[in-house]
């Protein structure tokens, strides 16, 4: 091999590395990704800063009052509070990279997914706090029936 032909391979190669780079993952270029990947990272280290302040509210307004039920809420919601940046996160970098097609419909289907998911999630955590209502069915049934009956429905909302 000579001089020029390494030269040539050299070029040849650089010309497909630009191509990549504006070219990219499902026609994004390469650049795009990166700062969408970004986005997401910001938002997943302001995740703790963000769900830590919401939370943080909260529960001076729950301290406020003199019922418990609203600590015990407060303290249900917090971990599928913290997973709302993340979604957020999620939904803006997908946007930033305005995918069409296929691609951009399984992006909104993961972030609706994801939505439904942290509503469901917190929804599941909130049956044990708000079990109480459920204490004046015990004229009617047992313990064991209350208990049987808070399982049903937590695992109803496992499968819806």
């Amino acid at each position: 091999m000579n001089y020029e032909t390494v030269m040539g391979d050299l070029k040849s190669f650089w010309e497909i590395v630009v191509d990549v780079w504006q070219q990219g993952i499902f026609g994004v270029q390469i650049g795009k990704v990166l700062t969408a990947a970004f986005i997401f990272i910001i938002f997943l280290m302001l995740r703790k800063i963000i769900a830590t302040q919401i939370i943080k509210r909260v529960k001076a307004l729950a301290d406020k009052t003199t019922s418990q039920i609203d600590e015990k809420v407060v303290g249900a919601l917090e971990q599928p509070i913290t997973m709302i940046p993340v979604v957020i996160g999620l939904f803006f970098s997908l946007q930033y990279l305005d995918l069409e097609g296929m691609p951009g419909e399984i992006g909104l289907k993961t972030v609706r997914s994801l939505i439904v998911f942290v509503i469901f999630w917190g929804f599941y955590n909130l049956v044990e706090p708000l079990s109480f209502l459920l204490d004046k069915i015990k004229v009617v049934f047992s313990t064991a029936m209350r208990d049987w009956l808070l399982k049903v429905i937590k695992v109803t909302l496992i499968f819806i």
